[in-house]
């Protein structure tokens, strides 16, 4: 049986591995003349991030870009996840957020979306810490992940809620004032780390054009 100190030597080592993938690939990606602009969306649970992601997808493909995206990584872990979760979730996640960043980077594309990202680990970390569901070295090792992944990101955007009623999918937390206290953390923890990122509001066109004139400024398009 491994002891929790042999789990976590195990987990930076892996780490470290997938992260100089990552570095390689990226470089690869470079020398071939092509720079794939990634990013991330996230927000509170129901408020439209997946549908704005894929308006997104078909209007970039209008502009003659090829877009891949990656599904909430969390829907496939086999451990308890939200308010239950611990370290073993939040190490999964990176594993496989990481490794499904990677196979889609190969594919080059103009951009990749990612439904929810590394990022959303330094905010469910942190609520976990508090909640004493981490230890503070399992935090500093799960923050670690973050600090050093966020910086390969190129564009982050925060989906503020609507007000609209959240329909149950057996899924997502449905409770609206859940809903806001969760985007305010998510600014929070954002803020606190540095994260580069634009909150976007409004009807999902309005959301859409918000965040067309992001990418614009950014020079993306």
């Amino acid at each position: 049986m491994w002891t929790d100190f042999a789990v976590q030597i195990f987990i930076i080592v892996l780490y470290l591995a997938i992260a100089m993938e990552l570095k390689n690939t990226l470089n690869q990606i470079k020398m071939d003349g092509k720079h794939t602009k990634k990013g991330w969306i996230t927000g509170a649970p129901g408020v439209g991030k997946t549908a704005l992601l894929h308006g997104l997808v078909g209007e970039l493909k209008w502009c003659d870009k090829t877009v891949e995206w990656i599904d909430e990584v969390i829907r496939d872990c086999p451990y308890s996840i939200d308010k239950d979760a611990g370290f073993k979730t939040e190490m999964w996640v990176v594993e496989h957020q990481h490794l499904k960043e990677l196979e889609k980077l190969k594919l080059a594309p103009n951009f990749l979306f990612c439904d929810r990202s590394m990022l959303d680990l330094a905010v469910y970390g942190t609520m976990l810490l508090e909640a004493g569901k981490l230890s503070e070295k399992e935090y500093q090792i799960l923050l670690r992940a973050v600090m050093d992944w966020m910086h390969t990101y190129d564009f982050g955007i925060l989906v503020s809620p609507s007000g609209k009623e959240v329909t149950a999918d057996g899924f997502r937390a449905t409770d609206k004032k859940y809903q806001m206290e969760m985007h305010n953390y998510f600014v929070k923890v954002f803020d606190a780390i540095g994260a580069d990122y634009v909150v976007v509001d409004g009807s999902h066109a309005e959301r859409i054009t918000k965040v067309k004139d992001y990418f614009g400024k950014k020079g993306f398009l």
